[in-house]
C-alpha cells in the first residue's frame, strides 16, 4: 500500500510539471506570435490575401498551417521546424514546393529580374524551381545559375556557422526570411515614408534578433544610392526603357534611392572566392570597393573617369570609349554599377554568368547555345559604351575572359609599367574591370 501511494504522488508530481511546462511554452509562443505578428502580416507570405494557400489545406490565407505542422507525427521526426512537405526530387527546396510548377500546391509565378525590373517582355523561367533546375540554366547548354548545393555548403562553412545557420540549413533561407520578405514587384514603398518591400535579407544577418536587421533594402541607408555615395561614386539607373528606369519603369527617380544596395548584399559571400559545381571553376573574390581590396573594379569604387588619365595606362589605350544614355561622359561621373544592373539573381537562359538577357533598355544578343558560349561580349559591354578603340572582339584582351571572368582581371598589357604590376603579382595591378 505505502509503495503504491507514493507510486501515484510520483504520478501527480510529473503531471504537475508536464502542466507547468507546457503553460510555459503556450506563453512563449504567445508572446513570440505577438512580437512577430506584424512583421509576418506585412509579409508575402502572411498577407490574408495574397499569402501562402496550399490548395489541400481548409484555413485562412497566410495561415502558418500552409507550411508548418501543428501536432505530432512522423513529419517532425524528418524536417525541421515542422514543416510540412515531400519527398523532394533534385533542386527542389521546400520554398520550391510553391515557387516551382507543382499544381498541387500554390503554384507562384517569379519572373527573372531582368523582366520584373528590367523591362523585358519575354517569359521565360515564369518560376524559381524552373531558373535554377531547368535545362537551360547548365552548362552543357551555355546557361548558368547559383548552385544551390554550393550555397549549402558555404552555409556549414565557418562563415555560415559564424553568421548563425545550422546543421541543416534551406539554401534559399541564406538570402530570403519566409517570415518577412515582402512581394517587391511591381516596386512599392510600404509606409509613404521612403520604405520600400524587399525581399532579402543579408546572409550575414540570418542571426540578427535587431528589427531593422530583420530585411535588406527597406531603409534609405541600405539603397544603391547610399552605397554609391559613400564609396565617392555616383548611381545611375541603366534604362528600363528609353525615358524610364530601371528598377520600377517609372521617369523617377534615376538615383538607386528606389533599390536594395545589391552590392553589399552580394558581397557578403562574394568577398569571398567561391566554386563553381557546374564548371569545375573557382569564381574569383570579387573587389568592388577600398573596403575589399586595394585595387577595386572600374565599375565599382575605382575612378572610372580615370582610366586614361596621365601615363598611368600609357601603352594599354589612348581612347577610352564614350558612354551611351543615360549614362553621361563628365569627369566627375565614376558611375557605381550594382550587380544586378548585368546579373540575374537565380538562373538564367542560356547565357553565362548570369548575365541578364537584357542590360541598359537592350537585348543582349540571340538565344542560340552557339552564341551564348562564345559570347562576343562586345555585345553586353556596348550595351552602355560606345566601343571606339580597337576591334569589339577584343573587348576580352584586356578586360579578362571568358575562363578569368570581368571582376578581378587586370589590364594585361600594364605588366611592367605600373608598379610592381607583374603576373605573379596581380595585387599590383590596376583592375580592369
Amino acid at each position: 500500500m505505502m509503495i503504491r501511494r507514493q507510486t501515484m504522488q510520483i504520478t501527480k508530481s510529473r503531471i504537475r510539471f508536464l502542466l507547468t511546462t507546457v503553460l510555459i511554452v503556450v506563453g512563449v509562443l504567445v508572446w513570440a506570435c505577438d512580437a512577430t505578428a506584424d512583421v509576418y502580416t506585412d509579409s508575402a507570405h502572411g498577407n490574408n490575401v495574397e499569402g501562402v494557400n496550399r490548395s489541400s489545406v481548409d484555413h485562412p490565407t497566410g495561415d502558418c498551417v500552409h507550411c508548418h505542422e501543428t501536432f505530432d507525427n512522423p513529419v517532425c521526426d524528418l524536417y525541421d521546424f515542422m514543416l510540412f512537405y515531400d519527398d523532394l526530387a533534385a533542386y527542389q527546396t521546400f520554398c520550391t514546393t510553391c515557387h516551382g510548377p507543382s499544381s498541387t500546391w500554390q503554384p507562384v509565378v517569379n519572373y527573372p529580374y531582368a523582366k520584373n525590373f528590367g523591362g523585358s517582355t519575354q517569359s521565360w523561367y515564369p518560376n524559381i524551381y524552373i531558373q535554377f533546375a531547368d535545362s537551360n540554366s547548365l552548362p552543357a547548354v551555355c546557361g548558368s545559375r547559383h548552385h544551390l548545393g554550393q550555397i549549402r555548403t558555404g552555409l556549414l562553412s565557418q562563415v555560415g556557422q559564424d553568421w548563425g545557420f545550422n546543421d541543416d540549413p534551406n539554401p534559399c533561407v541564406a538570402c530570403h526570411a519566409p517570415h518577412a520578405s515582402q512581394r517587391n514587384h511591381p516596386v512599392a514603398d510600404v509606409t509613404g515614408g521612403g520604405e520600400l518591400n524587399t525581399a532579402i535579407r543579408r546572409p550575414s544577418h540570418y542571426d540578427s534578433t535587431s528589427p531593422q536587421d530583420v530585411l535588406w533594402g527597406d531603409d534609405a541607408n541600405e539603397r544603391m544610392s547610399y552605397y554609391a555615395s559613400s564609396v565617392g561614386g555616383t548611381y545611375q539607373s541603366p534604362y528600363y526603357t528609353s525615358g524610364t528606369y530601371e528598377p520600377s519603369g517609372n521617369m523617377s527617380p534615376s538615383d538607386g534611392s528606389d533599390l536594395p544596395d545589391y552590392v553589399t548584399f552580394c558581397m557578403d559571400c562574394h568577398k569571398y572566392e567561391q566554386y563553381n559545381p557546374d564548371t569545375g571553376e573557382n569564381v574569383k573574390a570579387i573587389v568592388w570597393d577600398y573596403s575589399h581590396g586595394p585595387y577595386p573594379d572600374i565599375h565599382g569604387a575605382a575612378l572610372a573617369n580615370t582610366v586614361d588619365a596621365g601615363d598611368l595606362y600609357t601603352g594599354c589605350m589612348t581612347t577610352e570609349s564614350s558612354l551611351k544614355a543615360p549614362y553621361v561622359d563628365f569627369p566627375s561621373s565614376n558611375y557605381v554599377l550594382s550587380c544586378l544592373d548585368c546579373h540575374e539573381p537565380h538562373g538564367t537562359y542560356r547565357r553565362l554568368h548570369l548575365v541578364r538577357l537584357r542590360i541598359n533598355g537592350e537585348t543582349v544578343g540571340p538565344d542560340s547555345p552557339e552564341t551564348a558560349c562564345n559570347m562576343d561580349w562586345s555585345n553586353i559591354c556596348e550595351r552602355c559604351h560606345n566601343l571606339n578603340h580597337g576591334e569589339p572582339s577584343y573587348c576580352v584582351g584586356c578586360h579578362g575572359s571568358q575562363l578569368a571572368g570581368f571582376h578581378g582581371s587586370v589590364f594585361d598589357c600594364a605588366y611592367g609599367i605600373f608598379g610592381d604590376c607583374a603576373p605573379s603579382n596581380l595585387d599590383g595591378c590596376p583592375r580592369a574591370f
